[in-house]
């Protein structure tokens, strides 16, 4: 009886110990099977980097010049330009432009190199505006002449944007008139005075001089550039 009872409780004692190696493994496996499982991993998208305009850049002006030296020569000015911008130069390169009078059919072409600088690296509010070059004037019925042309203004940045900037600019515009030669034809009685009915008359020409103020202009002007 009693080795019938210590067998038994051998068996009980080995099953018991069965059970918990079995449940141990189990565990490890678990564990080692969490370990072993890798998170899926979420692809990270790249970010385009944000495209960046070359050095060249190009734009239009509209605007009205009110002329200073009351000769009636106030207009209408467009004009267009393309060149170079930089860290330091707003604008650099060249320009040609019509001034169109509003009293009368004169007409102006400027061709102009401009210079556009707000004398920082930083985005600035006002900069600077110059042009220097000729301009082709046809000033009333006179004949056409090439002479100077400047332009000195201040700029203020109305908008700005990745691709454009638009602005306003006041300036003061310099263009210098030459004394033009005007070509009158005379009769003979008109130079001498008297006239006899035996001597015909013939025509004559008189070259005068006909001196034109230079022209000073206020304008104001708006415009955009790419």
């Amino acid at each position: 009886m009693k080795r019938s009872l210590l067998t038994a409780f051998i068996l009980g004692l080995l099953s018991t110990l069965c059970g918990v190696s079995a449940a141990t493994s189990v565990s490890d496996t678990d564990s080692v099977l969490f370990i072993i499982q890798r998170p899926t991993l979420s692809k990270e998208i790249p970010v385009a980097r944000k495209s960046e305009l070359g050095h060249f850049t190009w734009g239009a002006d509209l605007g009205s010049a009110i002329d200073l030296t009351a000769n009636d020569m106030s207009s209408i000015d467009i004009s267009a330009y393309l060149g170079y911008k930089g860290s330091w130069v707003r604008f650099a390169g060249i320009g040609a432009g019509i001034t169109s009078m509003i009293s009368n059919a004169s007409r102006c072409y400027p061709i102009f190199a401009m210079l556009r600088t707000s004398f920082s690296t930083r985005p600035q509010l006002c900069f600077l505006d110059l042009r220097l070059g000729l301009s082709v004037n046809n000033i009333l019925e006179y004949q056409s002449q090439t002479d100077l042309f400047g332009s000195l203004g201040i700029g203020i940045t109305l908008a700005k944007g990745s691709k454009f900037s638009s602005h306003l600019i006041v300036s003061y515009n310099f263009m210098p008139i030459r004394p033009y030669t005007v070509y009158t034809q005379v009769t003979d009685t008109e130079v001498r005075g008297e006239q006899f009915e035996d001597q015909p008359q013939e025509p004559q020409i008189i070259a005068m001089r006909q001196r034109f103020p230079y022209l000073h202009f206020a304008a104001i002007r708006i415009g955009c550039s790419f």
